[in-house]
């Protein structure tokens, strides 16, 4: 039994623009990367997290209207706070394999982890994880973030994926009963893809034609049809547009796959 459970809290503060700032210069895709080429002559073993973005979105603090932003340089105090960081001159070991920042696109489009820069912004979770585990330098840095209270570990969006996660798991539960392949069950790859379609939403943005083609389709509207021949340059964003939240779960998500990278000495890997 579930119930219909509404929040009155806003995801932000409208007159902190520049926190929204950082928040979207610290939004990067998913990792795939590879470090071998050809064929390898040994076994290999195949390793993937439960649920990986999900649990990341889950253990995440997310902030709101609420939250109490610190600005410091304080690498002390950074250890003990969320949020966005911008770090200048840095650099990874000339010996470091596997770089975990990813925060360039080559010409290609793809997202790639470089080995150094003069500038970065990402994620204090990302920047933790570089610095304690991949002996990452840097010349200053620039926090802004905030010490997770019960205001931001208890959000929404944790409770909602506890729904999800509890659907899915009933279902695996019923599946194990009858015998059945639960990776077939519709009731459990329904928990399964709404887990990660949440996530994804908080980022969703729709040039104006494609968002009036997917109206028209829906709708059967011939207005529609006609706005999407109007080409315009601007996008629509999702109502739970929430570019922080975004953020975070996502940089969590990719340093914790390059650890496993650094941990494994991995061929090759990739976060979708």
């Amino acid at each position: 039994q579930y119930k219909l459970v509404r929040s009155a809290v806003k995801f932000f503060d409208p007159s902190q623009y520049g926190i929204r700032d950082m928040a979207c210069r610290s939004y990067w895709g998913g990792r795939r990367e590879t470090d071998f080429r050809g064929l390898y002559a040994g076994p290999v073993a195949v390793m993937d997290f439960v649920s990986h973005y999900p649990v990341c979105a889950a253990n995440q603090p997310l902030p709101n209207c609420l939250t109490k932003w610190i600005n410091t340089d304080d690498i002390n105090l950074i250890r003990q706070m969320e949020g966005f960081i911008t770090i200048t001159d840095w650099a990874f070991p000339e010996d470091e394999k596997y770089p975990c920042l990813c925060l360039k696109y080559d010409v290609r489009g793809r997202l790639i982890a470089p080995r150094r820069g003069p500038e970065a912004t990402i994620t204090i979770f990302e920047f933790l994880i570089a610095l304690d585990y991949f002996g990452l330098t840097y010349k200053t840095v620039s926090a802004t973030g905030f010490r997770p209270t019960e205001n931001e570990l208890n959000n929404p969006v944790r409770q909602t994926l506890k729904v999800f996660s509890q659907m899915k798991e009933a279902a695996k539960q019923r599946c194990l009963r009858e015998g059945s392949d639960y990776n077939a069950d519709l009731e459990y790859y329904q928990g399964k893809t709404l887990s990660n379609a949440l996530i994804g939403k908080f980022m969703q943005a729709l040039p104006a034609g494609e968002d009036a083609a997917l109206m028209e389709f829906l709708t059967g509207n011939e207005f529609f049809s006609q706005l999407r021949e109007q080409k315009s340059g601007y996008k629509y964003v999702a109502q739970c547009f929430a570019p922080e939240w975004g953020a975070l779960i996502l940089g969590r998500g990719r340093a914790l796959l390059g650890l496993l990278f650094k941990l494994t000495n991995a061929l090759t890997g990739h976060t979708d």
